[in-house]
């Protein structure tokens, strides 16, 4: 019996090229590494008193918080589409980011709005160089297409 399981080589991460140009159009980032699950986690408020039965704490669905993520990549020192990464640290308005499995048919694409907060290059000695950026994500996930 075979898996369903696939290998994440071939996911393409890209961000929206010019900040609210319609049609929106993307630009790849190039040599990702790593791209981890867009996590969503749900806060609970306490809404216990005292007409709770059986002495047990009540709650009510509360606000989604959306993660940051961070992601390494080989550093390509002369490569534009890296290198307008650190610029992005310094905007106030974020942009839209696609993932897109290539390697399924038909593509999955999730799109996504997120800052840069975080850019950094590190030079170790014995090992390759690396880009690695951090998005605070803001809103929801979208699949398949953008919200009109």
């Amino acid at each position: 019996m075979t898996t369903g399981a696939d290998l994440g080589i071939g996911t393409k991460l890209a961000f929206e090229t010019t900040i609210g140009a319609s049609p929106v159009a993307f630009t790849e980032v190039p040599q990702v590494l790593d791209i981890p699950d867009l996590t969503e986690s749900r806060e609970f408020v306490e809404t216990t008193n005292q007409d709770s039965e059986n002495r047990r704490r009540e709650y009510i669905g509360g606000l989604v918080d959306v993660e940051e993520i961070t992601l390494p990549m080989n550093y390509l020192p002369l490569d534009a589409n890296q290198n307008s990464l650190r610029a992005m640290l310094n905007e106030t308005t974020p942009r839209w980011w696609r993932l897109r499995e290539t390697t399924v048919s038909p593509e999955k694409v999730q799109y996504f709005q997120a800052f840069v907060s975080m850019h950094a290059v590190s030079y170790p000695v014995a090992d390759k160089k690396q880009r690695q950026i951090t998005l605070r994500r803001t809103g929801p996930v979208y699949e398949d297409s953008l919200p009109a």
